[in-house]
């Protein structure tokens, strides 16, 4: 970067060993069934897509533990392996989609997998659809949140975990479809991220919120709210 115009990054089968990744401003970055060893030490920041598939990624020190992917376009992060004290953050302005990927932390500082706002990063009521679907995380801090404006229940499906200190999937954002608890997976826990500066879950005019009876539907922290 340095202030100089960025152009792609695309890495299909490479090896990266101890080096550091670092798409920031990068016009499309396309990262395919690759392996990356305490490979990413700064985020990846994109004015165009970012595609990041099939990867096996190992982190074994913590400065080396976050692959937090951005794009004022979309960020596509699909059936990759991630393994040792990592977190992996996701943010497409356009679309974001994280779905079939298998995280493990096999350290204290591994934090799972964040859709939608991260770092500091705030999700956007312009952003677009959010897909998470069908993803794994053992060993972490928590192990899927979601923070987006358009949260739909059918996008939301198929996500498991264990041995997460919360095995939950955590929602902050816009609920615009019904929601029946509990649900298949994850249990659903009220978050506390930020869209265009509220915070908590909010359920959009005419939809419903069921709650089984005996459910117990947790909050993730004191911030957390539900209107």
């Amino acid at each position: 970067s340095n202030g100089q115009p960025a152009g792609s990054l695309i890495l299909d089968h490479a090896q990266v060993r101890r080096g550091v990744i670092w798409g920031l401003g990068a016009d499309r970055v396309t990262l395919t069934n690759s392996s990356f060893v305490d490979a990413f030490y700064n985020w990846i920041h994109a004015s165009g897509p970012v595609v990041f598939r099939g990867n096996d990624v190992v982190v074994t020190e913590s400065s080396y533990g976050a692959v937090d992917l951005r794009s004022v376009d979309a960020v596509s992060v699909v059936d990759n392996t991630f393994t040792g004290g990592l977190s992996v953050g996701a943010q497409g302005r356009v679309a974001t989609t994280v779905t079939g990927n298998r995280l493990a932390g096999e350290a204290p500082w591994a934090q799972g997998i964040t859709v939608g706002a991260s770092y500091g990063s705030a999700a956007s009521a312009s952003d677009g659809p959010v897909v998470v679907r069908d993803n794994h995380v053992t060993g972490a801090s928590h192990a899927v949140k979601v923070v987006a404006a358009h949260l739909r229940v059918e996008n939301l499906t198929g996500n498991t975990g264990s041995a997460n200190a919360m095995n939950t999937l955590e929602l902050s954002g816009t609920l615009e479809t019904d929601l029946a608890l509990p649900v298949v997976g994850l249990p659903v826990t009220i978050g506390s991220g930020r869209v265009d500066g509220f915070g908590g879950l909010t359920v959009a005019a005419g939809v419903r919120v069921a709650v089984a009876p005996g459910t117990v539907v947790k909050a993730a922290n004191s911030q957390s709210k539900i209107t």
